[in-house]
């Protein structure tokens, strides 16, 4: 059996190198569609093999965008299990 592992979401450690590196975007005056946002997508597609990626701002804006990308049948339905949490409602629900 697997031994389950806890990642904690607030639980996080910034060291010197990522301090210097959310400073300098926070100079740039760009948080989002910036040349690091650009070589992140870049260098993100490449590791998986991708010719494109796209960073979104939330899991629910790449559920979204994923969906989107799919050519879908006028008369699909999609069907949530009850365990869902709202992402997946909002996400059917403008779609």
């Amino acid at each position: 059996m697997r031994k389950q592992v806890w990642v904690s979401v607030g639980d996080f450690r910034i060291g010197q190198e990522e301090r210097l590196a959310i400073e300098e975007v926070l100079e740039s005056g760009r948080l989002s569609e910036g040349q690091k946002v650009k070589k992140f997508e870049e260098e993100f597609a490449n590791f998986v093999g991708a010719r494109h990626a796209i960073a979104t701002s939330s899991g629910t804006s790449a559920l979204m965008a994923g969906i989107m990308a799919l050519t879908l049948h006028p008369d699909l339905s999609i069907r949530r299990g009850d365990q869902g949490n709202y992402y997946s409602f909002n996400l059917c629900r403008y779609l």
